[in-house]
């Protein structure tokens, strides 16, 4: 039987790790499967998310200031959370979220709310 998770979170490496090890470790703490995206997208990461309940998108400045969004992996792991209707949360890891980066697909705002969480 294949694993499944409750939540997948996806970061950036250059500014999210630090966030997303202390959100699976605290998500798990209290009872939650989670799976912590890292590397490439590919056939390990895609059974993860389609395995995955949810996906909780970390949006950290890194993320943010992209200006070639379609080469993000954050982007893949959202646009694919997309095509198969999971639940997305994005978290502004930073505690601001000003906007979505400049050339983020127009479908992609209707899914990645504008809020803010502090640390």
């Amino acid at each position: 039987m294949a694993q499944t998770y409750d939540i997948f979170i996806t970061y950036e490496p250059e500014d999210g790790s630090e966030y997303a090890r202390i959100l699976q470790q605290e998500l798990g703490k209290n009872g939650y499967q989670v799976y912590m995206a890292d590397g490439p997208f590919d056939r390990h990461i895609k059974r993860a998310l389609e395995s995955s309940e949810a996906v909780l998108a970390l949006l950290t400045p890194a993320y943010l200031k992209q200006t070639a969004i379609p080469e993000s992996r954050v982007q893949e792991d959202i646009e694919t959370a997309i095509r198969w209707d999971k639940k997305i949360i994005s978290i502004a890891a930073n505690g601001k979220f000003d906007s979505l980066p400049p050339r983020a697909p127009h479908k992609l705002k209707k899914y990645v709310s504008q809020t803010t969480s502090r640390r």
